[in-house]
């Protein structure tokens, strides 16, 4: 009776000894991860955040909205400090994606705490979560508009060159949806009728209204025809982490000039 209790108290020992290994290895997991991503936040850089992202991921990030992001989170949060050794999780598990670590728990900042949860597939972010509160109050600002107005130069260039199915993938899906990439073709070939082949755009003036969950921009532009030139004007809002192009106008083609 005696060894029996020794062999399972034994057993017990490495159950538990297992156990604490394990909570050591999700701890140093979890932390090394997170401790990644906010090393490249600290930086203000961008491109260095979204490089840690799977692309479908970093799509969703404009590089101009980032920047404002990592800006208020640096500012509201400071550095981040590790993760509260009690109050996360860590999951590894293999799908046809490839490996899937799960990562979910109260990271430590200089200056406050947020819970956070992030995804990786293969060692790349495929989901992440922080609360708006680490933002602080009021926190979006008028982006650089530098890549908006390359945005829009294309979105107009490839109206001009009647590439219609082109121009409507780059519209936000509820303007998409007025248009028929034939009928705005043909539309486009009208009124290069009256303007001629396009030489130029420039751009002339720009609006921003902003509010607590983004806001709108619309670039105003004249539009530089061999025979004319004409004002026009293209829109976007701020929704998430990007700038959807939800409004257009160019003198006689049906557009949303809300």
């Amino acid at each position: 009776m005696g060894k029996v209790l020794k062999v399972l108290g034994v057993l017990f020992l490495i159950i538990i000894v297992g156990v604490i290994a394990l909570l050591v290895w999700a701890h140093g997991e979890g932390d090394e991860q997170m401790d990644r991503f906010f090393r490249a936040v600290e930086t203000g850089e961008p491109e260095k955040v979204r490089a840690l992202m799977v692309p479908e991921l970093a799509e969703t990030f404009d590089p101009p909205v980032l920047e404002i992001w990592l800006d208020a989170f640096n500012s509201n949060m400071g550095k981040f400090t590790g993760l509260a050794k009690s109050e996360f999780s860590t999951n590894k598990k293999t799908t046809s994606a490839g490996t899937v670590t799960e990562i979910e728990g109260k990271a430590l900042f200089e200056k406050g705490e947020a819970k956070v949860a992030m995804n990786l597939i293969d060692g790349r972010i495929s989901y992440l979560k922080i609360p708006n509160e680490t933002l602080g109050e009021n926190w979006f600002r008028k982006p650089e508009t530098e890549f908006y107005r390359e945005k829009a130069e294309t979105f107009i260039k490839r109206l001009a060159a009647s590439e219609g199915a082109q121009a409507m993938a780059m519209m936000h899906p509820a303007l998409s949806r007025q248009f028929q990439a034939e009928e705005l073709d043909a539309a486009m070939d009208r009124f290069r009728e009256k303007t001629g082949t396009m030489k130029s755009i420039e751009f002339t003036d720009e609006r921003f209204v902003g509010n607590d969950e983004g806001g709108r921009l619309r670039l105003m532009m004249k539009y530089v025809g061999e025979k004319e030139t004409v004002p026009a004007y293209v829109g976007f809002e701020f929704v998430g982490m990007k700038g959807e192009l939800v409004a257009f106008k160019l003198p006689g083609v049906p557009g949303d000039d809300s």
